[in-house]
């Protein structure tokens, strides 16, 4: 790890022995440029995006925020399905375009869009919200 590391969510990070080292804990989005090897460390800021969002085309709205865990094993949740449509959720990165953070749940499991075209389609049902476990990648709509 480098030496530049930006703390925007209040992390206490710090490099410790060429490690980084985070004294507060929470959930946290960590941005590593292999090129620089500046580190960004930020809220986990994930939306509902498209069709079934809220809020439509327009990424980062707060009637697409998906609420945070409190616990170490907690579930990221997100607002209701407005609309029976096609499913897109993403981590708000302000340096990248959306869709690079880009996922879904397909078949119970967290899937990652990647730097790949756009991923299967599923369709949301209006009403229900999508749950998301980062510590087993599992998710489930309900």
């Amino acid at each position: 790890a480098g030496d530049n590391i930006n703390d925007e969510a209040g992390s206490g990070a710090a490099i410790s022995g060429g490690n980084l080292k985070i004294t507060t804990a929470g959930w946290y989005l960590i941005l590593a440029d292999r090129s620089t090897k500046a580190i960004s460390i930020m809220k986990p800021n994930l939306y509902l995006v498209g069709d079934a969002s809220n809020g439509g085309w327009n990424v980062g709205t707060e009637a697409d925020k998906f609420t945070v865990p409190t616990t170490e094993n907690g579930e990221f949740i997100s607002p209701a399905f407005a609309n029976s449509k096609s499913i897109r959720m993403c981590a708000l990165i302000s340096s990248i375009d959306w869709w690079r953070s880009e996922f879904l749940v397909d078949a119970g499991t967290i899937v990652y869009r990647g730097n790949g075209g756009d991923p299967k389609s599923i369709t949301a049902t209006a009403g229900q919200k999508v749950y998301l476990n980062f510590n087993t990648n599992k998710g489930e709509y309900k």
